[in-house]
């Protein structure tokens, strides 16, 4: 594995949430300044197809990593974009039961106004 691709995982592995391809190349320009934009899609690409880390593609046609390519849901905030992870696996379980090893890919996907927004809301 390259230097950059190692710091690319690094970079996901270590942030608190699901970052795009430029927050991740803003991240790495810090300690690589010289890492191309292109570096880190290839390499996000790559470590997507390792398995190494999660894509998801958000209604809007967009993509964020995930830190981690194990199954779960995510909770996304209709109005703000806030993705949060879903804890709670029992779907991501059943479709293991039913599927098993066939299972190739599965995206859970639900909508919803987080607090923050729910009170904007309602404030206004």
């Amino acid at each position: 594995m390259s230097r950059q691709m190692e710091l690319v995982l690094q970079i996901l592995r270590d942030s608190p949430g699901h970052m795009t391809a430029a927050q991740v190349f803003e991240h790495a320009r810090k300690q690589l300044p010289n890492i191309s934009l292109g570096t880190v899609y290839r390499d996000l690409g790559r470590l997507f197809d390792d398995g190494e880390i999660g894509k998801l593609l958000l209604p809007d046609g967009s993509s964020v990593y995930d830190r981690t390519s194990d199954l779960h849901g995510h909770l996304i905030c209709s109005q703000c974009g806030k993705i949060e992870d879903i804890e709670d696996n029992s779907l991501a379980d059943q479709l293991r039961r039913i599927a098993g090893d066939t299972l190739t890919k599965a995206e859970i996907i639900a909508e919803h106004l987080c607090p923050d927004c729910q009170n904007s809301i309602s404030k206004s």
